[in-house]
């Protein structure tokens, strides 16, 4: 993610002068080369900012391949939870009924209405469900308890 930043803050086109997030993610990766010396010689500042363009680039690129709008947050969530790819591509895949990954992310918050919240609850206990068949409801039902306390925890560093 953070070569993918780097090389965005470098290239000397936007991502306006391409069709698709896809085109200009694939101009990056094939067409700038990386200043290997400035790369290694940036500050926690730069580094951050690499970080966040990246992340943002493919958070594009997703919401465009998929339809389903990325809430912000949403990353931030799934780091916090150490998320697998098959984990986030199914949230994904899941989210495509609303649209959005707001209703995943305001559930682990608990943010919902009573009503939405019980109804989001059924959603996610099913989609791991789907995910890990071998796992039964119990476990499943652990499972998305302990995530919502990770979310809700205070006490969260980001794992290097």
């Amino acid at each position: 993610m953070e070569e993918l930043g780097a090389k965005a803050c470098q290239a000397d086109k936007p991502p306006e002068d391409f069709e698709s997030n896809a085109a200009y993610i694939s101009y990056l990766k094939n067409e700038v080369e990386l200043d290997k010396d400035a790369f290694g010689k940036r500050g926690e500042a730069e580094k951050f900012a690499h970080k966040i363009a990246g992340i943002s680039l493919v958070s594009k690129g997703i919401e465009e391949a998929s339809g389903v709008e990325i809430a912000p947050d949403f990353w931030v969530e799934a780091t916090r939870l150490s998320l697998t790819t098959s984990e986030i591509a199914k949230v994904i895949d899941s989210a495509s009924s609303t649209g959005s990954t707001r209703e995943f992310v305001d559930y682990l918050k608990g943010d919902l209405p009573p009503t939405e919240k019980v109804q989001a609850g059924e959603q996610v206990r099913n989609m791991f469900g789907e995910l890990y068949p071998d796992m039964d409801q119990e476990k499943i039902g652990e499972k998305v308890q302990d995530m919502c306390a990770t979310v809700r925890s205070e006490n969260w560093e980001e794992k290097e």
